[in-house]
């Protein structure tokens, strides 16, 4: 699995399962009186650039879908806060406890997240 950038958030909560607190909302818009979208603020492709010339495996995502990545994304349009959405591949740790799925979801180590981590901060310069 790779890192994805989100570039941009949909104003719908549409979420196919509970999240942590079991909320499971269905065609909710997240702010009544926002746009249908909201862009991510903080520098999408510079960010994914500076991943790949650190050879991290990276692309930009325009879906965030319509869980709570997606909820957190608009949330932060709306509040005028810079933000963007990054999905990160799974640690091995957290797949050793999802047996059979291991083929689905590719894991990277801890190494590589830190080292996505600091290309994506040195894009916000």
């Amino acid at each position: 699995m790779r890192f994805t950038v989100e570039r941009i958030g949909i104003n719908i909560d549409d979420f196919r399962i509970p999240d942590n607190k079991g909320n499971q909302p269905v065609d909710a818009p997240i702010a009544k009186d926002g746009p249908i979208a909201y862009w991510a603020t903080l520098p999408v492709k510079k960010k994914v650039a500076n991943m790949k010339a650190a050879g991290i495996s990276a692309s930009v995502s325009n879906s965030a879908g319509t869980y709570v990545c997606n909820h957190l994304l608009t949330t932060a349009g709306k509040a005028h806060i810079p933000a963007s959405f990054v999905h990160i591949p799974y640690l091995p740790e957290q797949m050793a406890v999802r047996k059979g799925l291991e083929s689905q979801y590719p894991t990277r180590g801890v190494e590589t997240l830190v080292k996505g981590f600091t290309a994506m901060i040195e894009a916000l310069d």
